[in-house]
Formats: structure tokens, sequence, C-alpha cells
């Protein structure tokens, strides 16, 4: 039984403005069984709005935004990474537990390549601006791939498995966590990869991000968030948020930084430059393991293991009573376990763990206008950061000039 609630001061909002409460969002539009899931997210083209979704079942999925099956692709094993769309939204690339790494024609899903690594493929592959497909496995590595052939360029060995997804920033360079609790800087190079540095944290790594002036923020399963600057490898500040950080933060546009903790079910807001915590919900009083994503209306939607997905007002926040954050929930039959999607036609599109991906109407128009408004930094999944600057390069040149 599936159900949505709609907050009562945002009710009354919706009075004031003669609006209807469903147009308001959070109506389930469309839902289809997809076989099973157990963390995958949707990847969602800019030509169409074309859904895609791998699943348990071995198999991945393509939908049009209506919710009408476009086709689906047996690639033989089970696929928990979510899958990524080149820029020109013709070729998806997905890994699966087999540890092959599989392109696809978005299509029809018929198979262009595969590349086998030697473990699972849990970690989501990246795209650089130079179309060079990045990947981790479960072998410890991180493979760069040629697109259009699937040969490899180049790998990089750490000291255990990659489950991170990487982040690549405007020069290339590639930044991903690793089991052996470090997060790596590295570039290319000229398919020569070469260490930049490589800082440690106390556990395993999750995903990284990136924002526009040199700053990467990444979890670790030591309970800490770290912000760390890529160009010299330095930790600027750490927070510890009381569990493990499993999930993938993303940024708000008001200077702060938006993750889930595992152990408490907890989203945290932090300030972005000091780390300081602004606050901290529990959301479900429940394990956290969803990452969030920001819509271009501010809310920030966020999936629960209480079977409850959740738009926040973050600027209704106040300590005596938290849960005026809420806008509006939506109630499923089962846990949600991946990470919402926003599309531009205001969809957000959220798996549960029993195999149900659900299109929920949203009052947002895509996703925010910030460096990394939810897991993937966009739709497509790239993980690319286009815009760096170097603010200790700037301060270095200003002081000269002031000399």
């Amino acid at each position: 039984m599936k159900t949505f609630k709609v907050c009562i001061t945002a009710l009354l909002c919706i009075t004031c403005l003669h609006a209807k409460v469903h147009a308001f969002s959070g109506a389930e539009k469309w839902s289809k069984v997809v076989g099973g899931n157990i963390g995958s997210s949707v990847a969602v083209d800019n030509s169409h709005g074309n859904v895609y979704i791998g699943s348990i079942d071995e198999h991945l999925y393509s939908f049009d935004s209506s919710g009408n099956l476009r086709w689906k692709s047996d690639l033989g094993a089970v696929i928990g990474a979510s899958p990524a769309i080149s820029e020109n939204d013709s070729t998806l690339f997905v890994g699966d537990y087999s540890g092959t790494l599989v392109s696809l024609d978005t299509n029809n899903g018929g198979i262009n390549w595969s590349f086998s690594t030697s473990g699972r493929i849990y970690s989501s592959p990246a795209i650089a601006p130079d179309g060079t497909v990045y990947v981790g496995s479960a072998d410890g590595k991180l493979y760069a791939i040629d697109p259009a052939t699937g040969n490899e360029k180049w790998r990089y060995s750490t000291g255990g498995e990659v489950g991170s997804s990487p982040a690549i920033d405007a020069d290339g360079h590639v930044y991903f966590g690793s089991a052996d609790g470090y997060i790596y800087a590295v570039d290319p190079n000229n398919n020569n990869p070469e260490l930049l540095w490589r800082l440690a944290t106390g556990s395993g790594v999750s995903t990284p991000i990136l924002n526009g002036f040199g700053t990467l923020f990444v979890g670790s399963f030591d309970n800490h968030l770290y912000a760390i600057d890529v160009f010299t490898g330095k930790q600027r500040w750490k927070t510890n948020l009381g569990g493990k950080v499993v999930a993938t933060p993303i940024l708000g546009d008001d200077n702060t930084v938006y993750v889930s903790s595992y152990e408490d079910g907890a989203l945290n807001a932090l300030n972005s430059s000091t780390g300081a915590l602004k606050w901290k919900y529990r959301v479900a009083n429940d394990t956290g393991y969803s990452s969030p994503a920001i819509g271009s209306n501010g809310l920030i939607y966020t999936g629960a293991f209480n079977k409850t997905f959740y738009a926040l007002d973050p600027k209704l926040y106040v300590s005596a009573n938290p849960d005026a954050m809420i806008v509006w929930e939506f109630e499923a039959d089962s846990e949600f376990v991946s990470s919402p999607v926003i599309s531009s036609n205001g969809n957000v599109y959220i798996v549960s763990k029993d195999s149900a991906l659900y299109a929920i109407e949203t009052s947002s128009n895509g996703l925010a206008d910030t460096d990394w408004p939810s897991v993937g930094k966009n739709g497509q999944k790239h993980r690319f950061q286009k815009v760096k600057i170097n603010i200790p390069a700037i301060i270095v040149a200003i002081t000269s000039v002031l000399k």
C-alpha cells in the first residue's frame, strides 16, 4: 500500500496560493517492478528523460518517462552499481558482480563491449570530459577504459577493494577511496598514472565529491566526514557524525554539505568551510544508507529504512521541532536503500528494496544548480566537476601583486 502525506504547513501555503495538492507533489506517477534492488540508483538521459536501472535479477532496464518499458538487457550477473550515461546519451556504462564493465546502446540495450576485472564491481562508473570511463573493482584497482573500444588505458592498484565511485576534476585528475582507508588523487598523465597524493582515514572510504573551489568531501567508515584540499592533499577539516558515513555527500547553495550517517539514520547538515555541524535530523531513527538529492526549489529528497521517502525543506528547520522540515512523505512497502534522482520534468526516481521503481511527482524542476546536488552529480551520473578555481594560486597571485 503506497501513500503520501503532505504536512499541514505546506497545505496551508498551497491553499493560499490556490494550488492543488496533487500538483504540489508527493504523489506516485507510476511504479514498475525491476526484479530486485540492492542499492543501484537510476540514471536519466538528457535527451528524452529515459530511465535506466540495474537489478539483482541480472538485468538492466530502461523505461521512458511515462513508465513504459523500452528494453531490458540480460547481463548474466547481479548489478549492484548505478549506470552512467555518455554526454550525447548514446551509450550506457555499468558494472556487475562478475567483475565486468559493460557498454550498452541506450536505444536498444545491445551490448557494445565488455571489459573484465578480477573482482566484483560495486563502484559506479565515472565519465571524464575526454570520455574515458573510470571504475573501481573489488580486486583493489581503479581502471581507466577507452569508451569506444573497451580497451584498458591504465590501472592503479590500492591496498583494498575499490567500491568507491570516482570523482573527476576539470584537469582530469581522478579521486577515489579504497577499503585500505585511503582517499587517492591520481593524475592520468597520458596513460602513465601518477599518484598526486593520498590521505589516510581510519577505515574504508566511501564516494567523494568536489566543489568548484578545490575542496573534496568524502565520508569514511570511521564515522567522519572529511574535507580535503585537492591541490595539496591536506585535510581542511573532519567532523565525527556518530556513525559510519556510507552515503555520498551533496552540496547545497548556502555553503552547506549534507550527508547521511548510517547507524543513527540521520541526515546531517554541515558548514562546508569549517565542518561545523549545523543540525542533525534523525529521519527515521533507523539506519541511513540512501544519499540525498537537492531539487531546484531547495527541497531535499531522501529515502529511509522505515519504508518512507521524504521531501524536506531545510529552511524550515528548528531545533525544537525538526519535523517541521517535512513537506511530504511517500510510504512504500519496503525499505529505501538506493539514492534518489530528479529529472528535468519534475519526477524523482527511487527504488525500494522489494524491487519497485517509483516515479514520484515533485515541485522541483530538476536538480539544484549547485556544485554537486546529487549522488552522481547529475542525472547522467558523470561525476566530474567542470569548474575548478585554484584558490591557493589566486591568493599567491594577489599577494605578489600587492607587494
